[in-house]
């Protein structure tokens, strides 16, 4: 049975396609440092120029915005960082990214949480994602209290679940569409044409699934 929580339509956030700008304050402690975006560096992924997304509402068959940022916690950090999207892109695989997936969470949808434990299950030895080069980027929408999220809630979340994943603030929810949003919503997306290829809604995954994930990083792999 599907398990998902309501999420109501939110407007962008910002009128150029940003979805997070680190903390104003160059001073904070909390802010991420410069360039340090993860899992892999822009400059690394060849010339090409950052896409703006050309309607909010991702869809199948959309191209990901790759100019957009966010401020986070990256897999395997403790530090605050800045994660940008073009350091998914990993157009011939020399970076080892054969599949990205992205999900929105909420501190307030449990359903979010049991997805947590559910990535940690795939991705961990003996899952069924485990060194195919799936790199997930989970992306906190609300804070405990509901508030938009902030660097802090990314880093609250990241340990709260646990999550050996990439965290970071989300408070322009980037994967909403029009509508109703039952979270967690996830997108699969082509590291090699950063293509949205699968999207889905609630947990138990419906789509893109594990299988859906798993073969688009073996197909990336063997290409």
């Amino acid at each position: 049975m599907l398990a998902a929580c309501s999420a109501p339509p939110r407007a962008p956030g910002s009128a150029d396609g940003t979805s997070l700008a680190p903390p104003d304050d160059p001073t904070d402690a909390s802010a991420p440092a410069d360039d340090a975006a993860k899992p892999a560096a822009d400059a690394s992924q060849g010339a090409a120029a950052c896409t703006r997304a050309s309607d909010p509402y991702l869809m199948k068959g959309d191209a990901f915005p790759t100019c957009d940022t966010w401020a986070g916690i990256a897999a395997g950090d403790t530090a605050p960082s800045t994660l940008r999207a073009t350091s998914l892109r990993d157009a011939d695989g020399s970076h080892g990214i054969h599949a990205v997936y992205l999900t929105e969470a909420s501190f307030l949808c449990a359903a979010c949480v049991g997805e947590a434990k559910w990535l940690r299950a795939q991705l961990a030895q003996g899952g069924s994602w485990y060194g195919l080069g799936v790199e997930v980027v989970q992306l906190v929408w609300t804070d405990v209290e509901g508030a938009p999220a902030n660097i802090q809630a990314a880093a609250a979340w990241k340990q709260a679940v646990g999550a050996t994943w990439t965290v970071v603030a989300d408070p322009d929810f980037t994967l909403r569409v029009q509508g109703s949003n039952p979270m967690p919503v996830h997108i699969l997306v082509d590291p090699r044409t950063m293509t949205v290829v699968g999207r889905g809604t609630g947990f138990e995954p419906t789509g893109p699934d594990a299988a859906q994930v798993e073969a688009l990083a073996r197909a990336n792999a063997n290409r």
